[in-house]
């Protein structure tokens, strides 16, 4: 059975991403990125289509996701992961060459983060944590 975190948990997931992203961005000289509330739904109502179908895909509609917000035109993008930790995680997604280039693009400014916790057996293993990040500068 697969068991979930209450909704004050994922807030506290979503900013301890944010600040492991904003973090390595600072490392590489970039800007960090300011979260967007209503992106994050959009994120976490991905994160839950994954982990419904108990396996990692992008978001398939992202430029219907992200056509309400001013700039997107310059670059929309969104990376998906799951881990034991949110370290682990972020590490194996700027392993991943393509993932690593949004994450530390410079055109960028807005980010939507779903991370949940899954208790119990996943797609991804036992007791891990699945997340969308959707971006867009």
């Amino acid at each position: 059975m697969v068991g979930f975190l209450a909704p004050a948990a994922h807030a506290t997931l979503r900013s301890r991403y944010l600040k492991i992203i904003n973090n390595t961005r600072v490392q590489h000289d970039l800007p960090p990125l300011k979260l967007n509330p209503r992106l994050s739904d959009s994120a976490k109502g991905h994160t839950r289509r994954m982990i419904r179908a108990g396996r990692l895909f992008d978001v398939a509609n992202l430029g219907g996701i992200l056509s309400p917000y001013a700039g997107y035109q310059t670059l929309g993008a969104d990376v998906v992961g799951c881990g034991d930790t949110l370290f682990r995680m972020h590490r194996e997604m700027m392993h991943h060459a393509y993932h690593r280039t949004i994450l530390l693009s410079g055109k960028l400014d807005f980010v939507g983060i779903g991370v949940i916790h899954v208790s119990g057996r996943s797609g991804c293993g036992r007791d891990q944590l699945w997340a969308t990040a959707i971006f867009f500068g």
